[in-house]
């Protein structure tokens, strides 16, 4: 939607979810892992008893939590604010951070490479991490979700301050 010849959005939403990808290469580890605790990948990689009911127990925990992690979620940008769901560790809810509140949002570079949004607010400080964009199976050090993200928060902060500007005046 146009209003005044720049670009309004109403709403904005981005998937934000472990990608299935790396749940699947999560559990070929797992697998590799708990296979070669009972040897079948080489003598040198057996393991005590102790240590294949540990790497069986740590697989079955791990693979609960995978299967357990929402798959359906996504980051909600509208006039009021930005919703933010929890995906990785329980309770899995939502973090809103309002226009108002919001003071500060950059872009920084992890150290393994992917990127983040942190948005920081009068009561909170939320990090969204870029690789939790990602596409099922899409290979991207920057993906397009992560920056239809960044832009959409550029949009709402910029039309948020306008129009407290008019408010003003």
């Amino acid at each position: 939607m146009f209003r005044g010849g720049c670009l309004v959005l109403a709403k904005a939403e981005i998937k934000y979810k472990i990608p299935m990808s790396h749940v699947l290469l999560f559990i070929g580890f797992l697998l590799i892992f708990v296979l070669g605790t009972h040897g079948y990948i080489g003598e040198s990689f057996s393991q005590s008893t102790d240590a294949q009911v540990f790497s069986f127990l740590s697989s079955v925990v791990v693979g609960a939590w995978l299967a357990a992690s929402p798959r359906n979620k996504s980051i909600v940008i509208s006039e009021s604010g930005i919703e933010i769901p929890r995906i990785l560790l329980p309770p899995y809810n939502t973090s809103k951070i309002c226009w108002h509140d919001l003071y500060a949002a950059e872009t920084k570079i992890n150290q393994n490479g992917t990127y983040a949004v942190i948005l920081k607010s009068k009561k909170q400080t939320l990090k969204i991490e870029s690789w939790l964009c990602l596409g099922d199976f899409e290979l991207a050090m920057y993906p397009d979700a992560f920056y239809e993200l960044e832009t959409a928060i550029e949009v709402f902060r910029h039309e948020h301050r306008a129009s407290r500007l008019k408010q003003v005046k």
